[in-house]
């Protein structure tokens, strides 16, 4: 098990996946009152990142001197498909390929959307993982800089998913929250827990939104054996 137990200080949630195809793109002030007049440009999956962060509260993290500087890990399961294909159907257009599409043309788009709209100057990593345990892996790897950078100061983490349809993003630190509920993650290997097994980042959605009373826990798989896991607990204070 990691030797230091982190705490989900807080979680924002976005999930369009019932909307049609042509209305999946999102409106700013829907999930902020603080102007943002670029959002509107943005790629979808920019746009879903960004909202799963703002509600998430990064923007009041991102203002103090720790949270500014926290390590942000965007995982993705979709990456910069749609706007690839965006890209293409653009070069048979009379002006040829747009130019405001080609930057969007990468899976790192939304790190740099986010580090922008907060200004955060930590360090930051994108992956791309299957969706099954996409969320697990970008959990672990926060923990793992954490732990790297503890020898410098005690930071806050940053870690954001997103998919074609939803995004979520998660706001991790070592101390638990002052109150509500908590959520505390752990790595532990097979042979020391037995538990039910629920991937993806719907099931920490819905559980957060929803919480029990008193004291649940449930695994998320970091590979498709699943002898490492993460282990999430919940503890109503």
């Amino acid at each position: 098990m990691s030797e230091t137990t982190y705490h989900i200080a807080s979680l924002g949630w976005i999930d369009a996946g019932d909307r049609p195809a042509d209305e999946r793109r999102l409106r700013w002030s829907d999930f902020s009152d603080r102007p943002f007049d670029r959002f509107g440009r943005l790629d979808l999956l920019s746009q879903y990142a960004l909202a799963a962060a703002e509600r998430a509260g990064v923007f009041a993290l991102a203002q103090t001197p720790a949270g500014a500087a926290a390590p942000l890990v965007f995982a993705t399961t979709v990456g910069c498909g749609q706007a690839d294909v965006a890209f293409a159907q653009s070069m048979d257009q009379p002006g040829g390929p747009s130019p405001l599409l080609f930057p969007c043309t990468l899976p790192s788009t939304p790190v740099a959307a986010i580090t922008l709209a907060y200004q955060l100057h930590g360090p930051s990593v994108c992956l791309m993982h299957d969706a099954s345990s996409v969320l697990g892996v970008a959990l672990d790897e926060a923990m793992s800089l954490l732990d790297e950078m503890a020898c410098v100061q005690q930071l806050p983490g940053v870690v954001v998913v997103a998919d074609a349809t939803w995004a979520i993003a998660v706001v991790l630190q070592r101390q638990p929250p002052s109150a509500g509920v908590t959520w505390t993650i752990a790595r532990e290997s097979e042979s020391e827990h037995e538990g039910e097994v629920i991937a993806g980042a719907a099931a920490l959605a819905h559980r957060w939104r929803a919480p029990d009373t008193g004291v649940g826990e449930f695994v998320i798989p970091l590979d498709a054996s699943q002898s490492q896991r993460l282990v999430v607990r919940c503890c109503a204070k």
